[in-house]
């Protein structure tokens, strides 16, 4: 299985996640630029970037749930947060 293919596998719904006042996740950020960059992103990218960030997994957990490597846990999600920022700045993106 490709490793695209298993971090879709198992992904949960963040959207749904609540974090405040039983809002839904996407609904409680208050960056526009933030929240439309969120939106763009590939459902498996995030995966990586909210299970990281929300449920503080670390990359080897992740590894482990995806059966990747470590490496292509972190290259993913340090790609991700540059591709997030040049989305923010409104940079041209080569996926």
């Amino acid at each position: 299985m490709e490793f695209l293919e298993r971090c879709g596998a198992g992904v949960e719904t963040y959207a749904e996640f609540n974090l405040d006042e039983g809002l839904p996740l996407m609904e409680q950020i208050e960056n526009p630029l933030l929240l439309q960059a969120l939106l763009q992103i590939k459902d498996w990218e995030r995966h990586i970037l909210l299970a990281r960030l929300l449920d503080e997994r670390s990359f080897i957990e992740l590894s482990k749930n995806l059966g990747v490597s470590y490496k292509a846990v972190s290259n993913s999600y340090y790609r991700l947060i540059l591709k997030l920022r040049r989305m923010m700045k409104g940079d041209a993106m080569d996926d």
